[in-house]
């Protein structure tokens, strides 16, 4: 009974002196300075600090601080504000050195009043301001006295030893009128003295004996709801006990025995609360004036839930807010509050500190005695013995000795029926606390005795229904004690049904029978008669199914239902009468998915411990509440198995990795706590109209109660808060604007809201908040809003609407006269420009259509004449031939380049580019040219790179055809040079010559497009006048500039100017290198075979070098004309008569003049590879190309089309339609010869990478990821369903994710076989692993891989393998039951 009476009395002791929340505020928050002298709050709920730097004002989540400026009058008298206080009108003023401040809301600044007007200052330092009778402030000033003013007609009367005689000292600090009317003052350094006034009002000296109290400084002075007043001094404690006349000097013991008090205020609780210098914050229940005696006063330091001080530093002032929080003024450190709102969860951590680091003690194992003190189970500090409260009372340590508990790894905890404790070890096994001892006794695993404990880790220790002793191991599997023995009966899975070697949790149903939670076998079901185990919830693809097979925690309730704590699939709600499941998982609420441990609160509710906290759970209506370290939890994750229920005094506990909490479950309720919501600020266009600060609405509007938003003010943000100091964080809002929104928005934490561009109309905004516990309030701050019309839609605009309609009605009658009369001459005029136009259109039409088909027969000639002049014969005649055959492709070319430039359909293709070279090519296309005229042809080049991001094609033509044009204007004999020169974030390309110059008269007409300057001293030069034209466009295509200097007959200078990575290039160049490898398409940002077109007199090198890329692919071995097939599609007979001469004995040749016809003949022969032209009457390349990708049976043909087109539009379709490549004419044999043969190479190797992985071999063959993972996720699905014969490629299309058609053309195209067949080859793979890993028949073998008939299988067994089953198994087989290691190296490619 003694002892139940002192765990009541700690208990008792433990909740009188229990805190709130405690949070601290400082300079890194906001406030203006550390040092806060005094604390006051306003009508409006908000929070005033006076500093020694300035006021600062709160409101829950930001700081307003107020500043002295020497050059704004209204702005704070003083930084140095030592009193702040708020008078009965509601007023807030500030004391200064310099007179004191009264605060306007209305203008957010401050009047200031001096209580002298001289120039020196001498007299101003107001040092106290506080309420007096009437509308009279008293004033300290230090030094003069003290003052009344009145804040009516703010004048000052003062009072000095001259003007009140008798007055012990002119160094008054505190000033204080109690409700009696007596006027306390504080002195500097001479103690206290009173006064009161007599009945014509005058101040007298009250007949007080100051025996007690002691001459020193006075720091402040409180009067109690006694009436008794006490006094703070740098002395003592002093108390004036009014019902005696007496003064009492007290002194506390605090934490330093400072004897210095500086601040009193009395809470609510009528507790005196006494703040120290250097000691922090003392309490004082005032109920101990009536029963004790002053000399043997209790004062008790105030503590946070932690039970630690508050503070250590000096409490300068104190205050008591309208929601009973606590406010402490220190020096240095801010200011702290202390909640009202009790928290709900209480506390206990300890940080541990050795060689490598500091951390935080984690806790696991813990429990309850009969007596309700705590043993709590750490990892690596042994156990602690605590009260029911918290406080330790003994420490049990890891030691060697007899009797010492081994371990101080503590990983489980339990209580039996019979009150003993139990400990499970990491390490040392398990262990038995005898109380008589004061001891432990020790249960460890042996390896020599198969009757020990399984294994020394012991996770759950668990007393069943019978008083026998369960303990799960990791490792180990489930023990059974039999305590008269000392010997355990162990289940593993090697000699029992249990699934797992590793248990994590153990329950009891009604029946006797244990459930029990493992890692990794998930939840097992011991019938503990039979000692027979059963799986629940681990059957794949069958609900429920707890993926993850990870139990932590269990726990059976009254109602027959089993509680399962799983990591990753939540909790789950068995109900093992109606056999139902419910899941409690992140989906429905729960903070996370992983339930480390279960403790019941009532028979519907159970609280849980996740990763991210605790949550409550309630099974009758399915609500989940989440707590956090925002309501006081320790901040790491909790673990598995930690946590206890004390029947003595129903609290819950739950150990962690930074700590342990300990609560009451059924003091965890939703607070009631209404914080006040308001309108904190308007902002317009981003500009603070209000300082973006927290105001009284009433007092911001002016009493006008509406705000009216100007036409000029579309966009602007309404602030609001709510005046929750305890959990700001946690307060929640929601917001709605009656006349635009229809419901109420809610925001979460979120304290704005931004409208745009209203209309015009009346507006209410209303804005609610929800306390820290989600409890929302219908009480609602509103602010009407009026969004004004624009000018346009005012009255007076109506009616200069309706005038101006009258003088339009009759101006447009006659307007509409004069029109008539010009109307037949506009559409005469009209008719004939559009006639005009279609004619031009319809010319360059058909000159692109020309050109266009010139492409082709040029294909002709240019090719066999290069073959003929790379002869060692070739004749001057050839030469001529293949030059003018050059020139009419050049001509061509410019012609369709000159369109496209025209018609603004060649798109821009930026990539980085090296400019010297792009140029250094276009420079040696004309040395033939200069060295037949003797010009004397230079290029200067920096000597560093300059990379610049374009197109190459287009500055590549721009500067080619100013070169072009300087040789053709340059006589014999003449010079021409190329310098290209770095100009910071640009670069010059300078193209100068010697001809004979343009005439001024010129100007920028030559750039015009078929433009060809007539000048009479030369001969024309011939050219179509576009070369200018396009350079021009192209330069400025590039943000460039192209401008020419020229003096008659000196010669003349082009000069480009172009960034080198302009941004708007630089983005487009990273959007095409995305598109180019999101969709497959080869993003060629340079073409030199056009430059090689237009350089109309270069003559090509005997041997003609290739690239890299094109000799590897000729280097390959070339298909015999008996295993390749080739059709080649154009409806022009002489290509194909020239393609089937290139490919003449290389491939089996098939011709066809149409796509019609083409695409008969490849469903008729199935060629290997299709070369086609894409223009054709009838069915076009792409279209035929489309058709052939679209069949299953044709989709795996590769297709090269050949077009003479040189739009990228076109060359773009063909890649969509699924060709897999695209060569322009006229096109290189040897490159397209090249193309054919890596294509059918790439094709080959991946169908013998195929056929290798088929076959279990080795292959070197290098293939992309992405084939590779489809053809092992393809083998992963089949030989998942390896034993259904009915398994077919429909369903490996469901699985996989693709549609029939798909997957069929991405099997035919890696393993060139049928999908039936791709499927059976995988069946057939496993059916070879199973002949040589196990020792089964091969008939047992084939129904194994799903094949029942078993000649089918031999057959195509044989065919794969190269050999009968039966001689397989022979070769490769290993002694039955032997550990086998497949070498795929032993496996070889078989002639099937």
């Amino acid at each position: 009974m003694l002892l139940a009476f002192c765990c009541v009395a700690l208990l008792a002791r433990a909740a009188d002196h229990a805190s709130g929340r405690v949070l601290r505020y400082s300079i890194r928050e906001g406030l203006s300075f550390g040092v806060v002298n005094g604390i006051v709050q306003d009508n409006d709920g908000l929070m005033w600090f006076a500093t020694g730097d300035g006021v600062s004002r709160f409101d829950g989540t930001a700081f307003k601080n107020f500043q002295f400026d020497r050059n704004d009058p209204r702005s704070l008298p003083g930084n140095y504000v030592k009193s702040i206080l708020r008078d009965k009108n509601g007023t807030i003023w500030v004391s200064s050195r310099d007179g004191i401040g009264e605060f306007v809301p209305a203008t957010q600044n401050f009047n200031r009043y001096k209580p002298f007007r001289n120039t020196s200052g001498v007299g101003n330092d107001v040092s106290d301001i506080s309420q007096g009778a009437g509308d009279r402030l008293w004033l300290a000033l230090n030094g003069s006295g003290i003052a009344a003013f009145n804040t009516q007609n703010h004048q000052f009367t003062f009072y000095n030893q001259q003007t009140l005689p008798g007055l012990f000292t002119n160094s008054v600090l505190i000033v204080f009128e109690d409700s009696q009317g007596m006027l306390w003052l504080g002195s500097r350094d001479s103690g206290i003295e009173v006064w009161k006034p007599d009945a014509a009002g005058k101040l007298v000296k009250a007949k007080l004996d100051y025996a007690n109290v002691p001459s020193t400084r006075i720091n402040a002075i409180y009067e109690d709801h006694l009436r008794n007043v006490w006094i703070a001094s740098s002395r003592g404690l002093v108390l004036f006990k009014r019902s005696e006349g007496r003064f009492y000097d007290i002194h506390v013991n605090t934490f330093h025995q400072s004897d210095i008090y500086l601040s009193l205020i009395e809470d609510r609780q009528q507790n005196l609360l006494v703040g120290v210098q250097d000691g922090g914050l003392y309490r004082l229940p005032l109920s101990q004036i009536a029963a004790r005696k002053p000399e043997s006063f209790v004062f008790e330091q105030v503590k946070d839930k932690d039970g630690k001080g508050i503070t250590q530093r000096s409490v300068q002032s104190l205050f008591i807010d309208k929601d009973r929080n606590v406010w402490l003024g220190t020096y240095g450190e801010g200011t702290y509050l202390i909640s009202a709102i009790p928290e709900k969860f209480r506390k206990f951590e300890q940080k541990t500190i050795d060689s490598r680091a500091e951390s935080y003690l984690r806790y696991y194992g813990m429990c309850a005695d009969k007596d309700g003190f705590l043993w709590i189970g750490t990892d690596g500090d042994g156990i602690y013995k605590t009260t029911a409260t918290g406080e330790t009372l003994k420490h049990y340590a890891a030691s060697s000795a007899p009797g010492a508990l081994p371990d101080g790894a503590v990983i489980a905890a339990h209580r039996d029926r019979q009150d003993r404790l139990w400990f499970g070890t990491y390490s040392k096994g398990l262990v038995r606390y005898d109380p008589a001892s004061d001891s432990f006794k020790r249960y460890a695993h042996d390896p020599n005795d198969p009757h020990s404990l399984g294994k020394n880790d012991v996770r759950v220790v668990y007393q069943d229904s019978r008083r026998r002793v369960w303990v799960g191991t990791n490792g180990g599997g489930l023990g059974l004690l039999d305590e008269r023995t000392g010997r355990f009966r162990n289940f593993v899975p090697s000699n029992s049904s249990i699934n797992a070697n590793d248990v994590r949790a153990i329950t009891e149903d009604k029946y006797g029978n244990l459930w029990i939670g493992t890692y990794g076998g998930g939840l097992n079901y011991l019938n503990t008669r039979t000692m027979q185990f059963v799986s629940w919830f681990n059957a794949p693809g069958k609900e429920p199914y707890l993926s993850n097979r990870i139990i932590f925690s269990l726990y059976m309730d009254d109602g027959d239902r089993l509680w399962v704590g799983s990591e990753g699939n939540g909790l789950l709600l068995f109900d093992t009468r109606e056999k139902s499941v419910r899941f409690f998982d992140e989906k429905r609420g729960l903070a996370s998915n992983v339930v480390n441990a279960i403790q019941p609160e009532s028979r519907e509710k159970v609280w849980i411990s996740t990763n991210k906290g605790l949550s409550r759970i309630d099974a009758a209506t399915g609500t989940i509440e989440n707590f956090d370290t925002s309501h006081g939890l320790q901040g790491g994750q909790f673990n598995p198995g930690s946590a206890l229920y004390n029947a003595k005094t129903g609290m819950l506990s739950f150990g962690g990795t930074e700590g342990w909490n300990l609560f009451d479950p059924a003091q965890v309720s939703a607070s009631r706590y209404k914080p006040k919501v308001m309108i904190s600020g308007i902002r317009i266009f981003g500009e603070d109209r209000v300082g973006n600060e927290a105001v009284s609405l009433f007092e911001y509007l002016e009493k006008a109660r509406r705000f009216t938003i100007k036409p000029d003010q579309p966009v602007f943000s309404i602030d609001y808060t709510a005046l929750n100091y305890a959990y700001p964080e946690l307060t929640r809002y929601a917001y709605m604007l009656e006349g635009l929104d229809k419901d109420w928005n809610y925001v979460q934490n979120e304290r704005s809201a931004t409208y745009r561009y209203l209309p015009s109309g009346n507006y209410e905004f209303k804005v609610k908040v929800a306390n820290q516990d989600g409890v929302w309030f219908e009480d609602y701050a509103s602010l009407p809003i009026r969004v004004m019309p624009p000018w346009y839609r005012s009255w007076w605009a109506y009616l200069l609407y309706i005038l101006a309609v009258g003088l339009v009605l009759y101006y447009y009658q006659q307007y509409k006269l004069g029109q008539e009369k010009m109307k037949y001459e506009v559409q005469l005029a009209h008719l004939e420009t559009q006639q005009q136009m279609e004619l031009n259109e319809k010319k360059l039409s058909f000159f692109t259509n020309v050109s266009h088909e010139f492409r082709t027969p040029l294909t002709l000639i240019i090719n066999p004449i290069r073959e003929m002049m790379q002869a060692a014969n070739a004749d001057t005649g050839t030469h001529i031939i293949y030059r003018n055959a050059k020139r009419l492709l050049s001509l061509v070319d410019q012609l369709l380049l000159f369109r496209k430039a025209d018609q603004q359909t060649d798109q821009l293709k930026p990539a980085a580019h090296n400019l010297p070279q792009l140029v250094t090519e276009a420079f040696q296309c004309f040395l033939h040219q200069a060295e037949q005229k003797h010009i004397q042809y230079e290029l200067t080049l920096p000597e560093t790179e300059i990379e610049i991001v374009c197109d190459w094609e287009k500055i590549e033509i721009a500067v080619f055809n100013l070169i072009s044009n300087a040789l053709k204007f340059t006589p014999e004999h003449g010079r021409v040079s190329v310098t290209v020169a770095d100009r910071g974030e640009k670069v010059e390309i300078l193209v100068s010559d010697t001809g004979p110059g343009i005439p001024a008269d010129a100007g920028a007409d030559i750039f015009k497009v078929f433009h060809q300057y007539a000048d009479r001293r030369f001969a024309a030069k011939g050219g179509f006048g576009i070369g200018l034209y396009l350079s021009k466009t192209f330069v400025e295509s590039h943000f460039g500039e192209l401008w020419y200097e020229s003096e008659l007959d000196q010669g003349t200078a082009f000069h480009v100017l172009l960034w080198k990575s302009h941004p708007d290039l630089v983005t487009r160049a990273g959007t095409l290198a995305d598109a180019s490898m999101g969709t497959g398409v080869r993003a060629e940002m340079r073409t030199p075979v056009l430059l090689e077109e237009i350089a109309e007199g270069t003559l090509p090198a005997k041997v003609p070098a290739l690239a890299n890329w094109q000799s590897e692919l000729l280097d390959m071995k070339e298909a015999s004309a008996e295993s390749h097939t080739m059709l080649v599609i154009d409806d022009d007979a002489e290509i194909r008569q020239y393609l089937a001469t290139v490919f003449a004995g290389k491939y089996k040749m098939f011709e066809a003049g149409s796509g019609e016809e083409g695409l008969e003949l490849v469903r008729r022969h199935l060629p290997d590879i299709v070369i086609s032209d894409v223009m054709m009457g009838g069915t076009s390349g792409i279209d035929l190309c489309r058709q052939m990708k679209l069949d299953m049976a044709l989709s795996h043909i590769p297709v090269i089309l050949l077009t003479a087109s040189t739009s990228q539009d076109v060359r773009l379709k063909g890649i969509e339609g699924g060709a897999d490549d695209y060569i322009s004419k006229p096109f290189d044999k040897d490159i397209l010869v090249a193309r054919v043969a890596s294509i059918l190479r790439n094709r080959n190797d991946l169908q013998r990478y195929f056929y290798n992985e088929i076959t279990l071999q080795t292959s070197d063959f290098k293939i992309s990821a992405e084939y590779r993972e489809f053809l092992t996720e393809c083998i992963r699905i089949v030989e998942n369903h390896i034993t259904d014969p009915h398994f077919n490629v429909k369903l490996l299309a469901s699985e996989i994710g693709m549609s029939h058609s798909t997957l069929y053309n991405r099997i035919k195209s890696i393993s060139g076989q049928s999908a039936t067949s791709f499927v059976r080859f995988i069946r057939l793979r496993k059916a070879a692993q199973l002949l040589i890993t196990t020792d089964i028949t091969i008939s047992e073998t084939a129904f194994s891989v799903g094949i029942n008939d078993i000649r089918y299988f031999r057959e195509h067994f044989q065919k794969l393998f190269g050999m009968k089953p039966s001689d397989y198994v022979k070769k490769f087989r290993k002694p039955f039951h032997e550990q086998t290691t497949i070498d795929k190296d032993i496996f070889r490619k078989k002639s099937v």
